[in-house]
């Protein structure tokens, strides 16, 4: 009966003579250290010897501080197992004295408490993410409205940017103003985009991809981003299957790693490689992974980046995606939370490796797509001229404006409104002329999502386009079914809004 319950509670005992040396061990002490009964010499040093190299001097210690005292102690501490696996123990000791305080007899308890550690690990991990992931999500409301805002600035500026530009002749030496205007426009839009990635929330275009191929088309860009002391291999793999998602997010992931990795190496030769693939993932390996939100095990396709640079210390690698957590000198610390909210966005995990002084490793899972993939080859169409009339519906008086004019150069009247009340009242009016609504989501008095309902009221075949700083995800999720003719993210340029206005015209 002894036996049995040591062994279902893992606990052994062990008696040591001390005026003997000789060492006794019960058969499950046997079992927790995985030593043969037959060839084990039974002896303090060889007990020793089976506690992990880093431990043996603190329980040497403890034993050492027990005898002088003429206490009991428990110390908890590692096994190192012959093929590398560590076992986590409890260990109790009490030892008898003579009467003249030399000590006899040791006698005490192991019980292995490898699955307790474990748990209490895997409860320590999920408790920081959760943690941050609610940081994530706090500071994600901020930075979604604070980029919302900006987005309607953006809109204005590079819209009347657009329109200056075409009115000029082409040997106006204001060209060259205009693109440096239009080029901090765009550097700004991109910086909200990276606000809104960091959110979670940064989905703009979803469609069928193959990651190979996206690498690919950037790769002139990445060797020509590179030093030349760094080489770039790829290692795509073409039988992958499509993944959901924004290209010019992936594009920001791929770039912001391979930065990364370049900045790893610095001034030393290295190489940093580029791979894909698809590969079947279970609950266990999804666990270990960032950001771990009840993803379900299967065939996931990967992008991994790697790089022989100085890799990171274990307490960076637990930073690494914290908010505004940053090694370099003029870092923002939004790239790898970035990176984080965007693979967060889609679905999926990101998995890291490092080794201070042999490198780092980012792997990228995502979630396979049941679509055909699309193609990445740019389409060139011509300047459209169309008949018709847009009533475009927004609270901001610029961008009104702006798109106004951008619709006039398409050959298009428009007609405006600033809110979703007025908005109706127009279209209530002259909607047997009106073509197309350009409607804002977010507005006073009446937001967009109430005026859309009331437009489909009075004409159920209007043609909606809906209009927001925020990303297409979340703003569209509300007009799912309802017949929503498109999206258009802002800041948008003369090109955006005459790509989204040809899905309608052009099918007329």
């Amino acid at each position: 009966m002894l036996i049995k319950a040591q062994r279902l509670s893992k606990v052994g005992n062990w008696e040591l003579d001390l005026t003997s040396d000789e060492l006794l061990w019960s058969d499950e002490i046997y079992r927790i250290f995985e030593i043969d009964k037959g060839t084990f010499d039974a002896s303090y040093d060889a007990f020793l010897n089976a506690i992990h190299p880093e431990d043996r001097d603190e329980v040497s210690q403890a034993y050492a501080e027990s005898l002088e005292n003429k206490l009991p102690y428990e110390i908890t501490h590692r096994l190192l197992m012959p093929d590398g696996r560590i076992k986590h123990v409890t260990e109790r000791c009490k030892t008898t004295f003579s009467s003249d305080g030399k000590p006899l007899h040791s006698s005490g308890t192991v019980q292995d408490i490898s699955k307790l550690v474990e748990a209490q690990n895997e409860k320590e991990i999920t408790i920081s993410k959760m943690e941050h992931l609610q940081r994530l999500d706090s500071l994600g409301v901020l930075a979604g409205g604070i980029a919302h805002d900006f987005n309607n600035i953006l809109t204005a500026i590079m819209g009347n940017a657009g329109l200056a530009s075409s009115k000029l002749p082409e040997a106006s030496p204001v060209h060259d103003y205009i693109e440096h205007i239009t080029q901090a426009s765009q550097k700004a839009a991109d910086l909200c985009k990276q606000m809104l990635a960091y959110s979670g929330k940064g989905k703009f275009i979803i469609k069928p991809v193959l990651l190979s191929e996206v690498v690919e088309d950037m790769s002139q860009l990445l060797q020509v981003t590179l030093a030349k002391n760094i080489v770039l291999r790829l290692n795509l793999s073409q039988q992958t299957p499509a993944v959901d998602a924004d290209i010019t997010q992936m594009q920001q992931i791929i770039m912001n790693l391979v930065i990364n990795a370049s900045e790893a190496i610095a001034e030393n030769s290295g190489a940093i490689s580029i791979s894909t693939g698809v590969m079947r993932v279970d609950t266990q390996y999804l666990f270990s992974t960032f950001v771990d939100e009840n993803l379900e095990e299967g065939q996931y396709v990967y992008l991994e980046v790697s790089d022989t640079g100085c890799g990171m210390s274990p307490e960076v690698q637990k930073k690494i995606f914290e908010p505004f957590f940053t090694t370099k000198f003029t870092g923002r610390g939004l790239g790898m939370a970035a990176i984080l909210g965007i693979v967060r966005g889609h679905g999926g995990a990101i998995k890291t490796y490092s080794e201070e002084g042999k490198g780092s490793s980012f792997k990228v899972l995502l979630p396979c797509s049941k679509h055909t993939p699309i193609s990445l080859k740019p389409q060139h169409k011509p300047q459209p001229h169309w008949h018709g009339c847009v009533l475009v519906v927004d609270d901001e008086e610029t961008i009104r404006e702006v798109a106004s004019s951008m619709l006039k150069d398409m050959g298009l009247k428009s007609l405006t409104a600033a809110d979703g009340i007025e908005g109706i009242e127009v279209f209530q009016q002259q909607h047997q002329n009106i073509s197309v609504v350009l409607l804002d989501m977010t507005m006073p008095r009446m937001g967009g999502e109430d005026a859309f309902t009331e437009f489909c009221r009075i004409d159920p075949n209007v043609k909606v386009i809906l209009s927001s700083g925020y990303n297409e995800q979340d703003a569209t999720n509300r007009f799912a079914g309802k017949g929503l003719a498109g999206f258009l993210q802002k800041p948008y340029t003369p090109q955006h809004l005459s790509e989204k206005l040809a899905n309608i015209f052009d099918k007329t």
